[in-house]
C-alpha cells in the first residue's frame, strides 16, 4: 500500500467490523487473522456494535476530519462513500487494488472550494465572530449597544 500510495499508510479497522467477521463464520477466519493485525479505531458503539458498514460510514462523520481512506467491495457502503466529499475509495478488481475516480460530489466540492463560493465551519464561525465584535446582527442590522 505505501508504495502504491505513494506516502506512509496506516492500515485500520474498528471492532464493529472485527465482530462482523467473527460472525461470518469460519470461512473467513483468514480475512479476521489479517484485519487483527491492524490498528483498531475506537468507534462510538463499542458496547452495541453495528454492521461493519454502518460503522465505516460513521467514522466519515464531518467531513472525515482523519482523512480516512475507505477500502471496501462492499457496493452499498461504496455508494454511500461516494455521497461524502473528500474521501476516497479503494476496492480490488483481479488481484489489482484501484483507487476509484473523485465522485462527482468530490469534484463539485473542490470547485466550490477554488472559485471560493464554499465557507469551511472554522472560516463560519469566524466570521459569526467578528459580526458579533462590529456588532452586526445576522440579517445584516448594526446593532446598538449602549453602556
Amino acid at each position: 500500500m505505501p508504495k502504491y500510495l505513494m506516502g506512509e499508510v496506516q492500515l485500520c479497522t474498528t471492532n464493529c467490523v472485527l465482530k462482523e467477521l467473527e460472525s461470518l463464520g469460519k470461512e473467513l477466519y483468514g480475512a479476521k487473522i489479517i484485519l487483527q493485525r491492524f490498528q483498531i479505531r475506537n468507534c462510538s458503539h463499542f458496547k452495541n456494535p453495528v454492521p461493519a458498514s454502518q460503522c465505516l460510514e460513521s467514522m466519515l462523520d464531518a467531513g472525515n476530519p482523519h482523512h480516512y481512506f475507505i477500502a471496501s467491495q462492499d457496493h452499498e457502503l461504496s455508494t454511500a462513500v461516494k455521497k461524502i466529499p473528500g474521501v476516497p475509495l479503494l476496492y480490488i478488481i483481479l488481484n489489482t487494488i484501484v483507487l476509484d475516480k473523485p465522485s462527482p460530489r468530490s469534484v463539485t466540492h473542490v470547485q466550490a472550494v477554488q472559485s471560493g463560493e464554499f465557507v469551511t465551519p472554522a472560516q463560519q464561525q469566524n466570521i459569526s465572530k467578528l459580526k458579533e465584535e462590529q456588532g452586526i446582527a445576522p440579517d445584516g442590522a448594526k446593532r446598538v449597544i449602549c453602556t
